[in-house]
């Protein structure tokens, strides 16, 4: 009979907890689609926005994505435990890919500017040629994704140009250090 008793508290623990996963489950996706929103905010998208006032966007939106990505992750576990499906979370796979693409863009367009004005201010023989090539690769492909993954924006074409620029240089650069 006791047995029977824990058996019984325990299958409405279960269900009670499980019933919870799926509240707070539903509460994670409403919340995705809410930062999904927010990561559409136009200034990410205007290349005549401040780069620190994007940065400081983008870092806000990634430090609140990293909480949903945590609590994802708890839940699915909580449901092996329990022993039920483990939810599939759709919107924060693709609010981390929008994500990763957006700070690709906006820190490659900063960086891409520290990295030319150190190039630029430094002794001829001393600039690494294989850096430079594997740098302007890099940050092709970041472009490269970029077009392919985001929508048409003003701030993309700054950091191909910069990018397409150096990248017809690299060569002459190469050629010249090789001599």
């Amino acid at each position: 009979h006791l047995v029977a008793q824990c058996e019984s508290s325990q299958e409405e623990r279960t269900t009670q907890f499980t019933e919870d996963i799926e509240t707070s489950i539903a509460q994670l996706r409403t919340r995705s689609t809410e930062l999904f929103a927010a990561s559409e905010d136009q200034s990410l998208f205007d290349g005549a926005t401040e780069m620190i006032d994007a940065l400081s966007l983008l870092e806000r939106l990634d430090a609140d994505f990293n909480e949903l990505k945590a609590a994802s992750i708890r839940y699915a576990e909580y449901q092996e435990v329990l022993k039920v499906p483990v939810t599939r979370y759709n919107e924060v796979e693709d609010l981390e890919a929008n994500l990763r693409l957006k700070k690709a863009m906006w820190q490659g367009l900063n960086d891409w500017g520290e990295l030319t004005d150190k190039w630029a201010s430094a002794p001829f023989e001393s600039l690494d040629t294989k850096e430079m090539e594997d740098t302007v690769k890099k940050y092709a492909k970041v472009v490269s994704q970029c077009d392919k993954g985001l929508p048409a924006n003003s701030v993309l074409p700054l950091l191909r140009e910069k990018v397409d620029t150096f990248k017809g240089m690299v060569p002459v650069v190469v050629a010249l250090r090789n001599e």
